[in-house]
């Protein structure tokens, strides 16, 4: 029986050691790849950014802000979509339109609820009213570099792309409240164990094949060539499914 244990412990050993050769080996390649590609500053094209909210955290206000900062040659606006008009997010989105009143933000009442997933759902609305042919959703929570319009839409130059994601790390509240072992132990997660993992995938697949909630910038023909938004209101891992969706042969 000893014998027996010593020899399965060795190998869960052996095998954690193999997936962190693997990590490292992903996280060096993802770093290598983007110290080489270059950023074509003159490919912007005009992008929606389609952020559904609800509610409002202490880091909210400071990550909606950095998208009205964005540094990006090319036309973008910012589209917010709440169910209802009573959503405290409201406030928030309004006082973002007063303190920057030359960005272009609009918010849409999304009314009707589609599916299972709510998120979704009033993407599926907001996608309506979007102005521009590409579009990016990511999560109300994330705070982003005046660069990251430039990044993230220089990909599509390539006209094989159809998909965009971004890898991300965690941060904690600088005090108060939110600053606790549970949010310090769940930004430590993500940085040592989540994007590890996301990079690992894409060297052995060579490449990713699912997207991430922090970005997913495509356009309004792949995502019709997909199938729309429409068949995602039943699925709660939404970012993923629409990721393997937009990958699929033909699109990618």
């Amino acid at each position: 029986m000893a014998i027996t244990i010593e020899a399965i412990t060795t190998l869960l050993t052996l095998a954690g050691l193999a997936y962190l050769l693997l990590a490292l080996w992903g996280s060096r390649d993802f770093a290598h790849y983007w110290r080489r590609k270059g950023v074509d500053a003159g490919f912007a094209p005009d992008v929606t950014i389609l952020k559904p909210v609800k509610g409002v955290d202490q880091r909210m206000y400071a990550g909606l802000v950095s998208h009205c900062r964005q540094q990006y040659a090319g036309n973008f606006e910012i589209v917010f979509g709440v169910s209802s008009l009573d959503d405290p997010a409201v406030g928030e989105i309004e006082r973002l339109q007063a303190e920057f009143p030359a960005c272009a933000i609009r918010l849409v009442e999304c009314r009707e609820r589609l599916g299972t997933s709510g998120k979704v759902s009033n993407l599926v609305q907001m996608l309506r009213e979007a102005r521009y042919e590409h579009v990016l959703i990511n999560d109300s929570d994330i705070r982003v570099s005046p660069q990251y319009l430039t990044r993230v839409m220089q990909c599509f130059s390539d006209a094989k792309v159809g998909m965009v994601t971004a890898p991300y790390v965690g941060r904690t509240a600088e005090g108060g409240s939110g600053l606790t072992v549970w949010s310090r132990l769940e930004a430590l997660g993500i940085s040592t164990d989540f994007l590890p993992g996301v990079l690992t995938a894409r060297k052995l697949e060579g490449g990713i094949r699912f997207g991430l909630g922090s970005t997913l910038a495509t356009s309004k023909s792949v995502l019709a060539k997909a199938g729309g938004l429409e068949p995602l209101t039943e699925y709660l891992a939404d970012d993923y499914e629409m990721g393997a969706r937009v990958a699929g042969p033909g699109i990618v």
